[in-house]
């Protein structure tokens, strides 16, 4: 997602998805599979939209709690997978190193606006 327009695409698909309808996360890993890098990814796409939805509350453009919820669940199966996986937990850390202050502040404004404009 190295085209910000993309990632802005994709994270306010991905919050309003998971506020709207049920996300299989089963599903999702099953594509995935094991690979530590696209599990990396999912987890730090879902750490990001988490972060994200926190800004908007804060501002109070609430956003649901089922987004929450289903974006813990990508980051708690993402978890199982590298802990089963890999030798120490380092490499979950950098699950966790991911922050929403690495990126511009435009990113949650942006997807405010995407899930408030079929208002």
């Amino acid at each position: 997602m190295e085209d910000d327009r993309i990632h802005k695409g994709f994270c306010a698909a991905l919050i309003n998805q998971a506020a709207t309808k049920e996300i299989n996360v089963d599903r999702i890993f099953a594509l995935i599979g094991n690979n530590p890098f696209l599990v990396s990814r999912a987890a730090e796409e879902a750490q990001v939209c988490l972060q994200i939805i926190e800004v908007l509350n804060r501002d109070k453009q609430i956003v649901s709690s089922r987004a929450e919820r289903q974006l813990k669940k990508v980051i708690s199966l993402a978890w199982n997978i590298k802990l089963s996986g890999i030798q120490t937990l380092d490499a979950v850390r950098e699950i966790d190193k991911f922050s929403i202050n690495r990126r511009d502040r435009d990113l949650a404004t942006f997807v405010g606006k995407s899930l408030h404009a079929k208002e």
